[in-house]
């Protein structure tokens, strides 16, 4: 079922890049801080757009777009470490404000992300 969602979104929609940087270190002997890593994840995505409803002006702003990215070969949690991630998609690159997981069981199957550009 995981592959088939990839498959699906992979039809439909674009190549995104979902980019994780992980976070800074400090060394408590030496005190030295190195720099997080970026990680990129290669996947693709379907773009979305609110409701008019759903546009509150505080959580949810005009010009803020639903990505449907499926979790398929993911190596992280988006969904856990979303605040740390940016997606890029044509170029133009995206904060991620927000994601749901979609998870029937213990298998997360697809990211919804609430994406501001």
């Amino acid at each position: 079922m995981l592959k088939s969602v990839y498959d699906d979104i992979k039809e439909d929609g674009g190549s995104v890049s979902v980019v994780y940087t992980t976070k800074s270190m400090r060394d408590p002997v030496t005190e030295v801080v190195t720099s997080g890593t970026p990680l990129t994840f290669e996947t693709y995505g379907v773009k979305e757009s609110f409701e008019i409803s759903e546009i509150d002006g505080e959580n949810i702003k005009v010009g803020d777009v639903k990505m449907l990215i499926p979790a398929y070969g993911f190596t992280f949690d988006f969904g856990e470490v979303f605040r740390l991630c940016k997606v890029v998609e044509n170029s133009k690159e995206w904060t991620v404000v927000n994601v749901n997981k979609t998870q029937p069981g213990d298998t997360v199957l697809l990211y919804t992300a609430q994406l501001r550009g």
